[in-house]
């Protein structure tokens, strides 16, 4: 599972995977940027375990 929120907002996007690959990981990010249509300056993780 994948879960993406923004600082100062109130934007929230999830993902559930069947896998924890590499490949998982990184189309969370792919998927949550394109929802948003940007990239962030900045990215705090929390909690991985990929």
């Amino acid at each position: 599972m994948s879960i993406f929120t923004a600082a100062k907002s109130n934007f929230r996007d999830a993902d559930i995977y069947y896998s924890q690959k590499a490949e998982s990981f990184l189309d969370a990010h792919v998927n949550f940027f394109e929802d948003v249509g940007g990239v962030f300056s900045q990215i705090v993780y929390d909690n991985t375990k990929v």
